[in-house]
């Protein structure tokens, strides 16, 4: 596995999030209706390559949380202990722009928390010019109207106690 650090850019910088893309991915409008901006690679990307972690403000009120889709949920021994928020672009980072799948099999990246942080990991290989996107899980799919329920706050796809290194 390779982790693929963001470019250096000062907190609080207005445009950070869009700074701190890596050079090998581009970000436009994303394919996803309504979705907004997305992230595209501008190269081929291998399978293992692991981005993160995401970044933004910690916020420990799931209502706060709760009121974009822009919200990590992070877990201790599998209790929710706070949210990192993504929503501001001022202290987050270029992962705010990696859309969700509209279905499990159209994911080209996992979520996994590790050591506190979220990061995502490629599973499947991304060719040049493809939309890289993350499924957060059924539930948060239902919320989008994906599938049907209601929850927004994001979490990892992988449980907390899985070594994500490991295949």
């Amino acid at each position: 596995l390779f982790v693929v650090n963001d470019r250096e850019v000062r907190e609080d910088h207005k445009t950070r999030a869009l700074q701190t893309l890596p050079a090998f991915f581009e970000i436009k409008a994303s394919k996803i209706p309504k979705a907004g901006l997305g992230v595209f690679a501008k190269i081929d990307i291998p399978v293992g390559l692991v981005f993160g972690p995401y970044q933004g403000i910690l916020l420990c009120d799931s209502k706060k949380a709760d009121q974009h889709g822009y919200s990590w949920e992070i877990r201790i021994a599998g209790k929710p202990s706070q949210f990192v928020d993504g929503s501001d672009p001022r202290y987050s980072n270029w992962m705010r722009y990696i859309n969700s799948s509209r279905f499990e099999k159209e994911q080209n990246l996992i979520a996994f928390q590790y050591n506190g942080s979220v990061y995502y990991r490629v599973f499947r290989p991304i060719s040049e010019g493809i939309e890289l996107l993350v499924w957060y899980g059924n539930k948060y799919g239902e919320s989008l109207g994906v599938l049907c329920a209601s929850q927004r706050t994001k979490r990892p796809s992988i449980p907390i106690e899985k070594n994500p290194f490991i295949f």
